[in-house]
């Protein structure tokens, strides 16, 4: 009788082990201009919990892992001048991945500035608003040059997010020509 209880009690433990775990993940951009995720937005400033997204699924794709290109694979064949004409050409792939990913290190260097730059300019404009709501003598032409700002931060936003559209496109062009 003990040991039936005990078996029972065994795949109790085992069926609860192996239940699904369900959990909610946040994603947002932290202050250094990462996109960054979290389970717990309690350790969240409140400018992030501002633009937190809640991730409704996990969907996995590809990545780049610049700091890890890989090299061709040698491969040894009876012909000697056919296994050289591949390794050549392995060797040359190889090349030109290495210096496509480091052209993508840089654009990806040159849009994380880029955004820093757009974040900045954004909320020193967010607090010259305030500034203006509250002056009630503010000169049009303050307010004109107020205007002109928001409207280049709003061009340079636009710019922004078409050369990230195009770096992701490369990046998921690169990730092909690896997986090749």
């Amino acid at each position: 009788m003990k040991l039936l209880q005990f078996v029972i009690y065994i795949i109790w433990l085992i069926t609860i082990g192996v239940s699904p775990v369900y959990s909610e993940f946040y994603q947002y951009i932290d202050e250094n201009g990462v996109l960054s995720f979290t389970d717990d937005i309690s350790k969240l400033s409140s400018e992030q919990r501002k633009q937190i997204k809640k991730i409704k699924e996990i969907k996995t794709k590809p990545v780049i892992d610049i700091n890890n290109i890989p090299q061709a694979q040698q491969q040894t064949q009876t012909d000697s001048s056919t296994s050289e004409e591949k390794e050549a050409g392995e060797e040359k792939r190889s090349k030109e991945l290495t210096k496509e990913a480091e052209e993508l290190k840089q654009i990806d260097y040159k849009l994380k500035e880029e955004y820093a730059s757009l974040k900045d300019d954004k909320d020193r404009l967010d607090v010259l608003h305030e500034r203006l709501k509250n002056d009630k003598g503010v000169s049009e032409a303050v307010l004109e040059d107020f205007r002109k700002q928001v409207s280049e931060i709003n061009i340079r936003t636009q710019q922004y997010n078409a050369d990230l559209q195009a770096y992701k496109k490369r990046v998921n062009d690169y990730n092909d020509k690896v997986n090749k």
